[in-house]
């Protein structure tokens, strides 16, 4: 009994650390013409936030994303939002299949070479890639825009060219995107202090406490040099 109970309190205490590494997933409604309904308040680590503004990112005639930014106290003010330690929330909801890693587009390359057959000596990984891949309308990989790409460029843009001191951080950062991307995905970005932190519906992807990264990163969305100016005007519009 005494061991029965021991084990019953371990598996507790190991559910309790996985649900601290994830955050609550959020699902978003989407209209006909395939945007994103944001809310306009949500309760992130016990905080309410506003929504600031909202836009979406599209490259190639496609609409990559949809994005919202939430904050306790919305302002226009991009310096103070980018430098500000208050809590800072960015949401990106997919809204196409169009965005993906390198590796992945290789992947979906060879699938599709053998019309997504897999051996029965295939892995694991690989059977659950084409189970994936099956669900989604067929992805043209030449039409795809690379997360290396985007990102890349970016946090380049964002930094003036002066990436050397978090390049380890950007590189973590973009690998964070190599699974699988497809149209509902939620990525949630959460700033506050230096500490920024990924989830991808719901699950912990990256984390940093770096105050140079952080600073870049809300550039990309706010910054001078943003990676769409259209997007930050909309985060911006309150």
């Amino acid at each position: 009994m005494r061991n029965f109970l021991k084990l019953k309190l371990l598996s507790v205490l190991l559910l309790l650390s996985v649900v601290g590494t994830a955050q609550e997933h959020s699902t978003f409604k989407t209209n006909f013409f395939n945007e994103v309904e944001f809310p306009k308040n949500v309760t992130v680590t016990e905080q309410a936030l506003q929504c600031n503004g909202y836009g979406a990112l599209s490259q190639n005639l496609s609409k990559i994303f949809s994005c919202a930014l939430y904050v306790a106290h919305p302002s226009d003010d991009a310096i103070n939002l980018i430098y500000s330690d208050d809590l800072k929330v960015i949401e990106l909801v997919m809204t196409s299949n169009n965005l993906q890693s390198e590796a992945t587009i290789k992947r979906m390359r060879k699938a599709y070479a053998v019309d997504l057959k897999i051996g029965a000596d295939a892995s694991e990984s690989d059977k659950k890639f084409v189970a994936d891949l099956r669900k989604q309308e067929q992805i043209n990989p030449s039409q795809v825009i690379t997360v290396e790409k985007l990102f890349g460029e970016a946090f380049k843009n964002s930094t003036a060219g002066n990436t050397e001191t978090i390049n380890s951080e950007i590189v973590e950062y973009i690998a964070s995107f190599s699974e699988l991307i497809v149209k509902g995905d939620h990525f949630r970005i959460i700033s506050q202090n230096n500490l920024v932190t990924l989830y991808k519906n719901g699950n912990e992807l990256f984390q940093t406490n770096n105050k140079a990264f952080k600073k870049a990163l809300m550039n990309i969305y706010l910054g001078n040099t943003p990676i769409d100016t259209s997007l930050r005007d909309d985060l911006l519009s309150l």
